[in-house]
């Protein structure tokens, strides 16, 4: 997440929205390897949320309209 979260298109690799007001606590270790640091964060199922977990507690970002995994097809 580079220091905060951003929303990234896939496809083109514009960034779509950033909020630099949350900071992103970096989880020691990785999936199947202890070298590289990883945020720690969840979406929501319907796509519209994202929990970001900090130092002291967790940030819920509400994500624009539109672009949740709500709207992918089944």
């Amino acid at each position: 997440m580079h220091g905060h979260p951003r929303l990234i298109d896939v496809i083109t690799g514009e960034v779509l929205a950033e909020w630099p007001e949350v900071k992103v606590s970096r989880r020691v270790g990785a999936f199947g390897g202890t070298h590289i640091p990883t945020p720690v964060a969840a979406l929501r199922p319907d796509g519209t949320l994202l929990a970001v977990a900090q130092e002291e507690g967790i940030a819920l970002v509400r994500l624009p309209q539109g672009v949740g995994s709500a709207d992918l097809p089944p």
